[in-house]
């Protein structure tokens, strides 16, 4: 028995993230949405994501301070971040933040697929 790997993702944006997640679960990971930085600690803490992927531009607090706590985190830093934005200056933003990849909006299916597959750290099977 395989695993589903699990992906959050934190986009203001509900059409986005209904978008990300039909794309993703269709490719058999487990996704969680939130559309609020509200409920972002409660989410790591029960989801427990394999990925995380997060708007540079949201309310409250951004992509970009939420990516500088995970990677801080001693408990959380290997969690790889993936940082979705439309603007020029993405990559800049991931560097400094050390996200460990991005994906400057508008993407494709296979952008996205991609994008996850190479920043997960493949699960072991498990044997029943």
């Amino acid at each position: 028995m395989v695993t589903k790997q699990r992906i959050l993702v934190v986009d203001d944006d509900s059409g986005v993230l209904e978008a990300i997640k039909i794309i993703l679960v269709d490719s058999g990971f487990k996704v969680k949405t939130i559309i609020s930085t509200d409920e972002f600690e409660k989410v790591m803490t029960r989801f427990k994501p394999d990925l995380v992927m997060l708007d540079i531009w949201m309310p409250k607090i951004s992509g970009e301070v939420l990516c500088r706590k995970i990677k801080e985190d001693d408990n959380l830093k290997k969690i790889p971040v993936v940082l979705l934005s439309a603007s020029n200056r993405t990559e800049k933003i991931s560097k400094k933040c050390k996200a460990d990849d991005y994906l400057t909006k508008p993407f494709d299916m296979e952008e996205l697929i991609e994008t996850v597959k190479r920043n997960l750290l493949p699960l072991p099977i498990l044997k029943t």
